[in-house]
């Protein structure tokens, strides 16, 4: 066993598999924050979405108010007033105002 802990002393790449595994190995299974998802069946049903025309509806960013009652302007522009088809032409509108 002296033999054994000289040789760690001496060299500690050569016995990295004695050693414990770091943090971020043990903690991969925790939670990572909020969800960022919303699966278009479990959205609010006021938005009026198709459940058969996609898998996943914009989450909203409610901000101080509850997620359920407010509506995300992706839903306004492109699913209620059919000003855009995507996602990327509800930006562009926004930000022209």
């Amino acid at each position: 066993t002296t033999r054994h802990v000289v040789c760690l002393a001496q060299n500690p790449r050569r016995n990295r598999h004695l050693e414990a595994p770091p943090l971020s190995t043990q903690t991969d299974n925790m939670a990572r924050g909020p969800v960022k998802h919303l699966k278009r069946r479990f959205a609010p049903s006021h938005w009026m979405l198709d459940k058969l025309k996609g898998r996943w509806a914009p989450k909203p960013s409610a901000g101080p108010h509850k997620l359920r009652e407010c509506m995300p302007l992706i839903v306004m522009l492109r699913e209620r007033l059919k000003y855009a088809l995507t996602y990327r032409e509800v930006k562009m509108i926004v930000m022209q105002r």
